[in-house]
């Protein structure tokens, strides 16, 4: 029992011991404690800017410049020498009346030396000019222990008080802080993007930029049926759908772009060289979005730096915007990435034949008929309309799988395989044709256009189901 009494007494001594240091090192350590603590009844404010006198104008100095907020008798309050910017004069009025009537959290003993504050050399001066003729100082020191108030002397005061740093935020902003970061304008439609032409292009696509036009089909257009119905279109570098999945999210993300920062205002020595914009990694050209009589914009945009930002520089302006690439899903997309895979997908009751060929003829079906009434021809011979369409699924299921730079074969040079759709309406047929390229990838073009890679087990599964097809076996699609 007297060694479990004489444990537990040594272990209170070194605690009381250890509590007697910790408060000698946080006195050493920090500067003067508060002496008062305002009731939030009885707001205390900062002299010279506590007294809700009217305030005409605001100065400040800081590391980063500085700015000038003054006061227009009609048209409010606006930042010197930026007064052809698009301003941000919600965060201008917030910025005025915080510092109209600056709220003290605390005041601190006064202390004969400043420098542990921070005031000795103040991150921030601000200087308030009221609409009576007088004006006051206030200097802003380094960041109190509590790491959410700051240091603030007010004129020759010795009263240090401690202010929210939410409230002194913009005491430490640039100019540029307070222009609107939108870049673009928002499109009237939120769900898909309505406009007349967007055109990408920069060092990114280098020979081969994207051209994209919005048709909408009119509803009462019957003959407009499956891809016709795709109102966004590529047309150029070639003729092509945009993929429904893919693209109008992409395009989307055009539209009410805004900055995370205003990077800077070119002249004076910038120019858009210095952000990578001289020949830009990126363009965008949008014409004719309609609403506010906007008409569209255009963009240059920088390669993305090692920290993922990207430089935006909007035709027209000196500014230069600060974009996270995560933001800019159009930044990098090529065609390819935009354009529907899907070579053809014919309705089926709107094929009136189709024609399968190689070196040779293979093969050549007649449709006629609707839905349940759909009768399907090999010659005389009729065809199993349930077998059939699996079939019909496995046709259409063609698609471009990767991309290919290389030209389409000569003329004479024999397919591997050639699909032939012939409609019932009298408008152009189809033609889906598949060369030898490799072991596992066949070349697709369609109509004799551009080709690209398609692998090779979509031809092996035709060729393979119309042997069965033909001898009445089952066949199962290829999707």
């Amino acid at each position: 029992m007297t060694k479990r009494i004489l444990v537990i007494v040594t272990l209170a001594a070194l605690a009381g011991a250890l509590a007697v240091f910790m408060l000698i090192f946080s006195r050493e350590d920090k500067p003067a404690a508060a002496a008062n603590f305002p009731s939030p009844e009885e707001p205390v404010y900062v002299p010279s800017a506590g007294e809700n006198r009217e305030i005409s104008r605001i100065s400040v100095e800081n590391e980063n410049g500085g700015y000038t907020i003054s006061d227009a008798p009609e048209e409010g309050f606006f930042i010197e020498g930026f007064e052809d910017l698009p301003v941000n004069t919600n965060t201008l009025s917030f910025t005025v009346n915080r510092l109209s009537r600056l709220r003290s959290r605390e005041v601190v003993e006064p202390a004969a030396d400043p420098a542990p504050f921070g005031l000795a050399d103040p991150a921030a001066r601000v200087t308030l000019s009221f609409t009576d003729g007088t004006t006051g100082v206030l200097y802003v020191g380094s960041l109190a222990p509590d790491g959410i108030n700051h240091y603030v002397k007010s004129g020759d005061s010795p009263a240090i008080h401690l202010v929210s740093s939410t409230d002194l935020g913009d005491c430490f902003s640039r100019a540029l802080d307070f222009v609107d970061k939108a870049i673009t304008p928002p499109n009237e439609s939120p769900e898909a993007p309505v406009f007349d032409t967007i055109t990408l292009g920069g060092l990114v696509r280098g020979k081969e930029p994207v051209s994209i036009v919005y048709r909408p089909v009119p509803e009462d257009d019957s003959a407009a049926s499956g891809f016709l119905r795709n109102p966004y279109r590529i047309i150029r570098p070639l003729e092509a759908g945009v993929s429904l999945d893919r693209g109008p999210p992409i395009l989307q993300a055009l539209f009410g772009l805004q900055a995370d920062r205003v990077a800077a205002r070119l002249g004076g020595g910038l120019s858009p060289a210095d952000f990578g914009l001289a020949e830009p990694y990126s363009t965008v050209t949008v014409s004719g979005t309609p609403g506010g009589g906007l008409g569209g914009f255009s963009l240059r945009a920088s390669a993305p730096n090692p920290e993922g930002l990207v430089y935006i520089q909007p035709e027209g302006s000196s500014l230069v915007y600060e974009v996270d690439e995560s933001k800019l899903s159009w930044l990098g997309v090529t065609f390819f990435d935009l354009m529907d895979r899907m070579v053809r997908l014919p309705f089926i009751d709107s094929v009136a034949s189709i024609e399968l060929r190689g070196e040779k003829p293979l093969a050549s079906f007649t449709l006629s008929g609707e839905g349940d009434d759909l009768v399907v021809k090999a010659g005389d011979a009729v065809i199993d309309t349930a077998n059939f369409r699996p079939f019909y699924q496995t046709l259409i299921a063609a698609i471009y799988d990767e991309y290919c730079d290389i030209p389409a074969p000569e003329e004479g040079v024999p397919p591997l395989l050639e699909i032939v759709y012939r409609y019932r309406d009298g408008r152009a047929s189809d033609t889906v044709s598949f060369y030898p390229a490799s072991s596992r990838r066949v070349l697709t073009s369609l109509n004799k256009g551009r080709p690209f890679y398609t692998y090779r087990a979509y031809t092996d599964k035709v060729m393979a189901d119309l042997e069965r097809l033909l001898a009445g076996e089952k066949v199962l699609s290829y999707l």
